[in-house]
């Protein structure tokens, strides 16, 4: 995860998501967790895939779970719908009222999120 080839990075982040919550480790996460903030979409994207397969130690790890929420504002509406499935994935371990908040606040102002098929988005519709 810390190799200077792009590349590389992205396919061990890919990878690491492949084998679940047996790799979330405390040294895995944080150094997902730095991908997370990449300048590269195509990284933040791919890291913030892994992540949501990691299962409960990732979701109760603030360092995976406050760039996750960052995400969901991303530039890039590929990086933003990632990071609500890793969301989503995670499962209501990860529904912490600052996540829930944000997803009802992008439900509220951008109408495209509400047709999008994610978890975390279903959820929140469901509650109103």
């Amino acid at each position: 995860l810390a190799d200077n080839t792009f590349n590389v990075r992205k396919a061990t982040a890919n990878a690491i998501g492949s084998l679940g919550a047996k790799a979330a480790t405390s040294e895995i996460l944080i150094k997902l967790a730095k991908l997370l903030d990449s300048g590269d979409e195509n990284m933040r994207q791919a890291a913030a895939s892994a992540c949501g397969k990691l299962g409960p130690k990732a979701a109760v790890t603030p360092e995976i779970i406050t760039p996750l929420i960052t995400l969901l504002v991303d530039k890039n509406e590929q990086v933003r719908k990632t990071a609500a499935n890793a969301i989503g994935n995670l499962g209501a371990v990860a529904a912490t009222p600052e996540i829930l908040a944000q997803l009802a606040k992008l439900l509220a102002e951008d109408k495209h999120w509400k047709s999008y098929d994610c978890p975390s988005i279903a959820t929140i519709n469901a509650c109103g």
